[in-house]
């Protein structure tokens, strides 16, 4: 018999309906180890039990102490399960002519405060042939010994029977000696389960949209066990956050990702290590974002059957879901679109099929070598994040004896591709590239980023590359005062995200743009025009990366004189409107400015 076949034979025992008590029992164990799970299941089986002999069933009333702060808000928590009626949307509008009837049946005082509330709550309430449940003893807000105290008054003397739920390694030390003496009291048997895996695992999939998401969770129960158990970690809440994480995740983007099994088996292993690593403190958001190439030793080892080099979703991406809950789909489509295992190895780009050469057999990279030499002498390749990459690639071959190039000198070769490219106008001028992490690029890390010719390849290529950008965005400055003087639909253009859809909310550009022409367009016959400034406004509120666009703060000081200038040439009462309107809208701004410095 096992150790929780055990716990629900003694709990058989203690609700036996011709059994009197006078204890509570207690379920202790880690915080997420399963003791919920465990005992909601339990009074589920019980319940089924019951019905089947026509015997009664009690009627079981949970409540989290998960952060209460007063005993009134566990009675919220029966009164609403207890009277969903009574507690529904529809009464609650309606809580004042209630609580005025209750008033003057009860006193005039019956609702005023929360141990008046507890009052007619218990009063309405019906505990005769309940079973109380008391989940996160030692999370309350309240000390551990005053809610201990008003569970005994449910033991004592309301003759109930009652389970309280709690972690004792984490019931705090000023607690600790006073505690022992509560708990010797209120509790007759302490009990500790372990819940199994698999049928927590199944049960938790019931709870998941994506076929293709629960297929590749069913079929791979027992890796992810083996990955569950190597983690050390046995907390099966992390573990249902993840597989949540994970549903979201294929339904949200590019479908070929969940029609690929293959690359799903991969992914949910990859993501269960991880998340269990991050939700237990283990690995920070930065360190799942560097983990290619900067692998911990520690981590393969941990866990063998994880495959770290092939997740069809850069480790980035699965960073920002962990951390924020926040789906980057653009970038993960990227990602999808050059998976070998998704797109095949023939349609993914040759530096994508090389960045993971040890997966190619001879004939496969031989070809795609061939193919990355192709595209450089042609001088195909223009996106600079790609020729870093294909630069780290060639270097890494060479270390291992193997010339992709045939030049004596790779770094002369890309320092005069670049300055070729550039000088014919074909380097793209890549904001994403600027501003990501010049370790990695498109969620992949460079396999030479420590090598010395690598870094000053790097710093030619980036140098280029902001000559490139500057050059794209005086274009787009150049047009951008007709666009919006054509169109006030593309004012939130300013603040909005998506370069590629002509949205610059997180690209500086406006300094290009004379501050007299834009002053022109905000001021038009003697009348601001409220809507674009907001949306200025609006755009240094939703500067997502700290100075992102500084380059921007001495243009707003020119537009300032600008504007000024124009509310000096008005009549009034036109005059102090601009005036007004002008040294109100910049106060606000220069708010937005200040509150961005680092």
């Amino acid at each position: 018999m096992s150790a929780n076949d055990n716990v629900r034979e003694y709990l058989d025992y203690y609700f036996s309906s011709d059994l009197d008590v006078d204890f509570a029992v207690m379920i202790n164990g880690p915080w997420g180890a399963g003791k919920t799970y465990f005992a909601k299941q339990y009074f589920k089986q019980l319940e089924m039990k019951r019905k089947s002999e026509d015997a009664l069933t009690p009627e079981l009333l949970y409540a989290s102490l998960y952060g209460v702060k007063s005993t009134s808000e566990i009675t919220d928590q029966f009164f609403a399960q207890a009277h969903p009626i009574l507690n529904s949307k529809a009464v609650r509008l309606f809580g004042t002519v209630a609580t005025a009837a209750i008033n003057r049946l009860a006193g005039a005082t019956a609702l005023s405060t929360d141990e008046n509330k507890e009052a007619v709550q218990k009063s309405i309430l019906d505990f005769s042939n309940r079973i109380l449940i008391f989940d996160d003893l030692e999370r309350s807000a309240m000390s551990v010994v005053e809610v201990m105290g008003f569970i005994n008054t449910f033991v004592e003397h309301e003759g109930l029977k009652v389970i309280v739920i709690a972690n004792e390694d984490e019931i705090s030390e000023k607690d600790e000696e006073n505690y022992k003496l509560y708990k010797e009291k209120l509790i007759g048997k302490t009990l500790k389960v372990t819940s199994d895996p698999r049928s927590v695992i199944v049960d938790y999939i019931k709870n998941i949209e994506n076929k293709n998401a629960i297929d590749a969770i069913s079929n791979n129960i027992a890796k992810i066990i083996r990955v569950f158990d190597c983690s050390g970690k046995v907390n099966f809440r992390s573990l249902r956050s993840i597989f949540m994480d994970f549903d979201r995740l294929i339904s949200s983007v590019d479908q070929r990702l969940g029609n690929s099994s293959e690359s799903l088996d991969k992914l949910v292993l990859f993501m269960t290590a991880l998340g269990l690593e991050f939700r237990s403190g283990s690995l920070s958001k930065k360190q799942i974002i560097d983990l290619w190439p900067n692998l911990p030793g520690s981590l393969a080892e941990t866990y063998k059957e994880v495959d770290w080099w092939d997740s069809a979703v850069p480790p980035a991406a699965i960073a920002e879901l962990f951390a924020t809950g926040i789906i980057e789909v653009e970038a993960i489509n990227t990602h999808i679109a050059q998976h070998p295992l998704i797109v095949g190895y023939s349609a993914a780009p040759e530096w994508r099929q090389l960045w993971d050469w040890p997966a190619l057999n001879m004939e496969q990279y031989a070809k795609a070598t061939h193919g990355l030499r192709e595209k450089l002498n042609r001088k195909d390749i223009t996106d600079p994040g790609i020729i870093l990459h294909a630069a780290s690639i060639i270097l890494d071959a060479e270390k291992y004896d193997f010339k992709v190039l045939e030049v004596d000198d790779t770094e002369k070769y890309f320092s005069k591709y670049v300055e070729e490219i550039f000088s014919n106008n074909k380097l793209e001028g890549n904001w994403g590239f600027l501003t990501s992490d010049m370790d990695t690029y498109l969620g992949y890390g460079y396999t030479a980023k420590d090598d010395a010719v690598f870094k000053r390849i790097r710093k030619k290529v980036k140098k280029y590359t902001r000559e490139a950008f500057k050059k794209k965005m005086e274009k787009i400055a150049s047009q951008y005062i007709n666009r919006i003087k054509s169109n006030p639909n593309e004012y939130p253009s300013l603040y909005e995200h998506g370069f590629n859809e002509g949205k610059y909310g997180d690209v500086p550009f406006l300094h290009f743009i004379p501050a007299k022409d834009f002053a022109e367009v905000v001021v038009v016959n003697s009348v601001p025009d409220r809507k674009l400034f907001a949306s200025l406004i609006e755009r240094y509120k939703q500067d997502k990366q700290k100075y992102a666009l500084s380059d921007e703060h001495s243009w707003l000081k020119e537009l300032r004189v600008q504007l000024e200038l124009i509310a000096k040439s008005t009549k009034p009462p036109h005059k102090h409107l601009i005036e007004g309107w002008t040294r109100n809208n910049f106060e606000q701004i220069e708010k937005l400015i200040h509150a961005e410095t680092p």
